[in-house]
């Protein structure tokens, strides 16, 4: 079966739908189903159309039948795009933060969260970096003054380094030191 990039499949699904949408003006009527699936060759579903939980869902498949893009709506009725590796492992999401904002995530081929640009509760912008323990190790973000801020830290999750500034604009540049647990004899 020949592969079929994101593109072209979303200009097919387009057409279809603008199709539909054409031949029900002519009649004078429209097309309404609970559910619409495109089939390959083998009758298998690639594309399936329908409602989740009473919101509108896309969702597409690769030709072992295991989801690799899902377009829905988050809990809270927002816009979501899901998509997955050959193994069904979610690779990235797109959709919004609990306040409505615009949040992306990627993950490892296993699942496992490494990379998410958001904003914080004040609005402004926010990239963390994760290690493959799930720790967050690197924060680029901003003070709830506004002024920019980094930091870094450990294989733990324990922040090391801050780079940041004064409400009085200095630069500040700060170190952590971990203090070694007591080691018992």
């Amino acid at each position: 079966m020949k592969n079929i990039d994101f593109k072209s499949l979303v200009i097919g699904v387009l057409s279809s739908i603008i199709v539909f949408l054409v031949m029900g003006q002519y009649q004078n009527g429209f097309l309404r189903v609970q559910r619409l699936e495109v089939v390959d060759e083998n009758g298998k579903a690639v594309i399936k159309l329908g409602s989740v939980d009473n919101n509108g869902s896309i969702e597409t498949y690769n030709a072992s039948g295991n989801l690799i893009i899902g377009i829905t709506s988050s809990v809270d009725g927002e816009g979501a795009i899901n998509t997955y590796n050959a193994n069904e492992k979610q690779i990235i999401r797109l959709g919004s933060t609990t306040d409505g904002e615009g949040t992306v995530t990627t993950f490892d081929s296993d699942g496992k969260q490494i990379v998410q640009i958001s904003s914080t509760v004040n609005g402004e912008g926010s990239v963390s970096t994760y290690n493959n323990e799930g720790y967050e190790i690197v924060k680029l973000t901003s003070t709830t003054n506004g002024d920019g801020y980094i930091s870094t830290s450990n294989n733990e999750g324990i922040e090391m380094v801050q780079l940041s500034s004064t409400n009085k604009g200095k630069g500040v540049i700060s170190t952590f030191l971990i203090k070694e647990k007591d080691k018992k004899k």
